[in-house]
C-alpha cells in the first residue's frame, strides 16, 4: 500500500471509531493510532518512522486530533470527516495524476499545433510567393512587349526619316 491508501484507510478507521464512541462501545479506547496502523499494514513491511510520519501528516491536515482529554485515541475533525466520506488522498493522487497527464497532452497539442501552424504558414506564404513572382513574370512580359512595340516605331520611324531624306535629296537636286 501507498502511503496514501494507508492514509485513507486509517481515515476511515477513524470513522468506524466515531460510530463506536457514540454507541459507547468499550472497545473505542483501544483505537489508538498505533493500533490502526498496525492493523492497516500487518501484511507489509513498514519503516519504523513511517507510522510517526503519517500520523503527523493527518495532524498538519487537520484532519485527526486529540480530545480535550489529551489522551488517545484520536478524534476526527469536521474536515477529517469529509476527508475520510470522498478518500481525500486517493482523490488527490488521481487529481495529480490527471494534472500530469493534462499538462503532458497539451504538451503534445501545442508541439502538433506548432506543426499545424508551420504547415498553415507555408500554405499561405507559397502560393503568396507564386502569385508576386507571375506577377513580376507577367509584368516583365507586358514590359517586353511595349519594348518590342516600341523598336518596331523606332525602326519604322527611321526608315520614315530615310524616306524623307531621300525626298529632300532629291527635291534639292
Amino acid at each position: 500500500m501507498t502511503n496514501n491508501q494507508i492514509l485513507n484507510a486509517i481515515l476511515h478507521c477513524y470513522l468506524f471509531a466515531q460510530k463506536m464512541k457514540l454507541e459507547n462501545n468499550a472497545k473505542y479506547s483501544k483505537m489508538t493510532f498505533e493500533f490502526i496502523f498496525n492493523a492497516q499494514t500487518k501484511d507489509q513491511a513498514v519503516e519504523s518512522w513511517q507510522m510517526e510520519f503519517l500520523k503527523q501528516t493527518l495532524i498538519n491536515d487537520g484532519f485527526i486530533k486529540l480530545p480535550e482529554t489529551g489522551v488517545e485515541p484520536f478524534e476526527l475533525t469536521p474536515s477529517g470527516v469529509k476527508a475520510a466520506q470522498l478518500g481525500w488522498y486517493k482523490k488527490n493522487e488521481r487529481d495529480l495524476e490527471i494534472e500530469i497527464q493534462t499538462n503532458s497532452l497539451t504538451i503534445k497539442d501545442l508541439k502538433s499545433s506548432k506543426t499545424s501552424l508551420t504547415i498553415a504558414l507555408l500554405a499561405v506564404i507559397i502560393p503568396t510567393i507564386l502569385s508576386v513572382y507571375s506577377l513580376v513574370q507577367s509584368a516583365n512580359s507586358n514590359k517586353d512587349k511595349e519594348i518590342d512595340k516600341l523598336k518596331t516605331d523606332l525602326n519604322d520611324a527611321k526608315k520614315e526619316i530615310d524616306e524623307i531624306k531621300k525626298e529632300l535629296i532629291l527635291l534639292k537636286k
